[in-house]
């Protein structure tokens, strides 16, 4: 989920969105040959950043932090889960090899993501929303979410099953509960 649209990557390389998808990314999609390699994993924010990795193991990626940039080029493994926050050079990444790294996400997901204490449980999902919103699934099961207003996500009965919170504008978001 982006700012203002959906994009679903189906395992086959297949995809669908709605309407809003970034231009530049809809056209990387859209454009490529039916012998170029198939999208794997996307990741949208605002401010017109994604990133998108083909089946080829090549990347692809625009108007991210110089930072993160250069960890993508300086990093061996490749992201498995990317988040894009707030301002531009809010990010978090998941990385194949089970290491993270962030820059500049709310106080309280720092806090989760540098806890160092007996659990040392590594993060299995993070989402990042435009407005502060926050999400973090450890592997252990244990999650955080934060700044955003919809109280009825704690009151459902399922709120212990959720897997993932995708933000997008307006307060917008899609909870996946298994």
């Amino acid at each position: 989920m982006g700012d203002r649209a959906t994009l679903m990557v189906y395992d086959h390389g297949g995809y669908s969105y709605t309407e809003g998808m970034l231009t530049g990314l809809y056209n990387k999609l859209h454009h490529r040959g039916a012998n170029q390699p198939k999208p794997t994993y996307v990741a949208m924010g605002s401010m017109d950043r994604w990133y998108v990795r083909y089946d080829s193991g090549v990347s692809q990626w625009n108007n991210v932090p110089n930072s993160l940039t250069d960890a993508i080029n300086e990093n061996p493994t490749v992201p498995v889960c990317l988040a894009f926050g707030r301002v531009h050079n809010s990010y978090c990444v998941l990385w194949s090899d089970g290491t993270w790294s962030w820059c500049n996400v709310p106080a309280k997901l720092e806090n989760v993501l540098g806890y160092k204490g007996r659990d040392k449980s590594a993060p299995k999902f993070v989402s990042l929303g435009p407005n502060g919103e926050y999400f973090v699934r450890l592997e252990n099961g244990k999650m955080w979410w934060g700044n955003f207003d919809d109280e009825s996500i704690y009151d459902n009965d399922m709120s212990d099953r959720i897997t993932s919170i995708h933000f997008g504008a307006d307060g917008t978001y899609i909870a996946r509960y298994t």
